[in-house]
């Protein structure tokens, strides 16, 4: 059985992995060619871990291991949306404009 803590850690990797990726399309936009590549490499060591780590525990726990790739999944859709919905400015901090407008 993972421990319950691991599912938060899980969820909170899966918004923050995903908000980076938006940072990074919007890095592209710009133009910002190294700033993007910095965001990207750390990016996938952070998911491509989260994954490695997760389908290893399915060869011990699969009904908890599928739980993991939920709520991964889910923190996924959660920074999907956080990502489009604030307007990420300096790494990652939404500007206080849009924290009102949100």
């Amino acid at each position: 059985m993972i421990h319950p803590l691991n599912f938060i850690l899980y969820f909170m990797v899966g918004v923050f992995s995903t908000i980076l990726g938006v940072i990074v399309l919007r890095l592209i936009t710009k133009e910002k060619a190294l700033l993007a590549a910095v965001a990207v490499f750390v990016s996938v060591l952070v998911e491509f871990g989260v994954l490695v780590t997760i389908m290893t525990k399915v060869m011990t726990d699969i009904q908890s291991s599928w739980v993991s790739l939920l709520v991964y999944a889910f923190g996924i859709a959660v920074g999907t949306f956080l990502g489009i919905k604030f307007k990420f400015e300096r790494f990652g901090t939404p500007t206080p404009k849009d924290m009102i407008t949100a």
